[in-house]
């Protein structure tokens, strides 16, 4: 729900709809492994975890064309 219905985002909330699917692999493993953390970004910490590689790759692919 942060970055909306269509994932664009807010000013506050990072645009992921149609952002490279390599940044979004890069972006997620970082968030689950802990080295992007802390703020409001700890919530995507929560998010990350629990995914799997490959629901990551996927997500990734899904967001990226959008």
């Amino acid at each position: 729900s942060c970055h909306t219905d269509s994932f664009a985002g807010t000013k506050a909330v990072a645009r992921i709809a149609g952002q490279r699917e390599e940044y979004l692999v890069k972006a997620l493993h970082d968030y689950k492994s802990g080295v992007r953390s802390g703020g409001g970004q700890a919530a995507m910490a929560d998010v990350a975890y629990p995914l799997s590689d490959e629901e990551i790759t996927a997500l990734a692919h899904y967001l990226a064309h959008l």
